[in-house]
């Protein structure tokens, strides 16, 4: 892969990352259009579809930190007042901050989605993520 086609499959995933459609999808396709996967002579070929899993898990790292340099002031507030409020002063949840309560809810939302991802994981990890020729 050349960096210029590292350097559009980065915008597709900084677009379709905030947008309500699959990134990993549309960078998928776009890997497919752009004849990057696919066939046993590309760097990832059927035989080595974790090659292209790689990329995609590194490429959306790159997301990850963009969103989490852009609030980490937002961060440092809520995690400062959770623990404040939740260790130190002990205030129930009606008197707590915003972002004290705040974080409660990060935590509760946070739950279903590890119970769900742990009960599929076998799905998510099997042959429905796998690339196909």
């Amino acid at each position: 892969m050349s960096l210029i086609e590292a350097i559009v499959l980065g915008i597709i995933q900084g677009i379709t990352e905030f947008l309500p459609i699959s990134s990993t999808g549309h960078l998928t396709l776009a890997g497919k259009l752009m004849d990057l996967i696919g066939t046993p002579n590309h760097l990832i070929s059927i035989d080595n579809p974790e090659h292209w899993t790689a990329f995609i898990a590194v490429i959306q790292l790159g997301t990850l930190a963009a969103v989490f340099i852009y609030f980490l002031k937002d961060i440092i507030h809520i995690v400062g007042s959770f623990l404040k409020e939740n260790l130190k002063e002990r205030k129930s949840f009606t008197n707590q901050s915003t972002n004290s309560r705040l974080g409660w809810l990060i935590i509760i939302g946070t739950i279903p989605v590890v119970i769900i991802g742990l009960s599929f994981k076998h799905i998510v990890e099997g042959n429905l993520t796998k690339i196909y020729g």
